[in-house]
């Protein structure tokens, strides 16, 4: 078998479970996540004895891309925001928890 899926939202999609417009949410969704992160600058898996902080920076990052996220939390809510987020990190392996929910958040995305 050739696997054609990167991630648990492609496998989905080419299952058939998701449709082609929550399979392209949940990428609009990843990368509206991944430029929010980026901006809180937010290290991970930092050991405590990590001594390599980041320093002051003057600049005034990306608002839009602090305001687009949270626009999109503010219109699907929490729980959905919520669902998205453990749901589109997962691999081609990995199995959905409520697959009606996960369709229910891309669809409050899609609209």
């Amino acid at each position: 078998m050739i696997d054609i899926a990167s991630d648990m939202i492609g496998r989905l999609h080419n299952e058939g479970s998701l449709t082609t417009s929550q399979e392209q949410a949940a990428r609009q969704f990843t990368a509206l996540r991944s430029a929010y992160v980026a901006e809180l600058d937010v290290s991970q898996h930092r050991s405590c004895l990590d001594n390599s902080g980041g320093g002051y920076d003057s600049g005034d990052g990306n608002p839009e891309a602090m305001s687009a996220y949270r626009s999109l939390e503010n219109r699907i809510g929490r729980i959905s925001t919520a669902i998205l987020i453990l749901e589109t990190e997962k691999a081609p392996d990995d199995m959905p928890f409520d697959l009606p929910s996960l369709r229910n958040a891309l669809n409050c995305m899609a609209a």
